[in-house]
């Protein structure tokens, strides 16, 4: 059981993620995996929380990270805007 949801059982409030430690984790994922989805990150680092509240968080450290040219998001191989595009996209690092 996570800190999170210990913390949500016994006091009845969410722990919240800053946009920088999902970022983080994010880049750390890349690293490793080379090409994920935003799915596949909140399904291997989040299983216990709502894919609905996490997902726009991740899209939008995704957003940060495409913004400074960190990473790559892509669908069907053309560049897009993770925030808006909808459907299964792919990040990642941003080749040099």
């Amino acid at each position: 059981m996570t800190i999170s949801r210990i913390l949500n059982r016994l006091f009845g409030f969410r722990f919240r993620r800053t946009t920088e430690q999902v970022q983080r984790h994010l880049l750390d994922s890349l690293h490793s995996r080379g090409e994920i989805t935003p799915h596949w990150f909140i399904d291997t680092l989040y299983p216990d929380e709502a894919p609905e509240i996490i997902l726009s968080e991740v899209l939008q450290a995704a957003q940060i990270l495409v913004n400074r040219g960190e990473i790559e998001a892509r669908k069907n191989g053309i560049a897009v805007d993770p925030i808006r595009t909808d459907g299964a996209i792919f990040l990642r690092i941003k080749p040099r």
